[in-house]
């Protein structure tokens, strides 16, 4: 399956959902939401949400979608304040109680390998599911990130 999202819109992924039976994998349509507090992927997301609210405001909004609330690339730094920074470093279990569903710990688009090996190190000592993404901006891109599970999307097997 693959996830399809853009920053602050929904318009990238509703044609390839509505076409989903042409392919040979699941599409999960989506958006990356600017929250307060950094960048929420919201997949299942179909309607827009606005930005700049909260971090458990976005998480609700996504989750009243029925949407799962994933915080993208939570340690990168390069677009949230210190503070947010700091908090998520020193408290990553404060994300729990915001609405969190899992944390992203690789982004292959991360500008420093360091950047995922500090998340995968800070988010292990919390019981959230952690994912990878490619969070591909040019085609060359999709797939050189991604998750493993086992389970099911929405009632269908993995």
């Amino acid at each position: 399956m693959i996830a399809i999202t853009d920053h602050d819109r929904v318009s990238a992924s509703p044609w390839a959902y509505q076409h989903r039976h042409l392919y040979p994998f699941d599409i999960i349509p989506g958006t990356e939401v600017t929250s307060a507090d950094g960048h929420v992927l919201g997949l299942g997301v179909t309607e827009p949400i606005k930005k700049g609210m909260s971090l458990a405001e976005t998480t609700a909004a996504i989750h009243a979608q029925g949407g799962i609330a994933i915080l993208a690339h939570p340690l990168r730094g390069d677009y949230r304040s210190r503070t947010t920074l700091r908090r998520y470093f020193s408290q990553p279990e404060g994300l729990i109680p915001m609405g969190i569903d899992a944390v992203e710990v690789f982004n292959a688009g991360a500008l420093t390998r360091g950047c995922n090996w500090l998340a995968q190190r800070v988010f292990d000592r919390v019981a959230l599911p952690q994912v990878g993404n490619s969070d591909a901006h040019t085609p060359d891109c999709i797939g050189t990130g991604y998750t493993r599970f086992r389970g099911s999307i929405r009632g269908r097997p993995a």
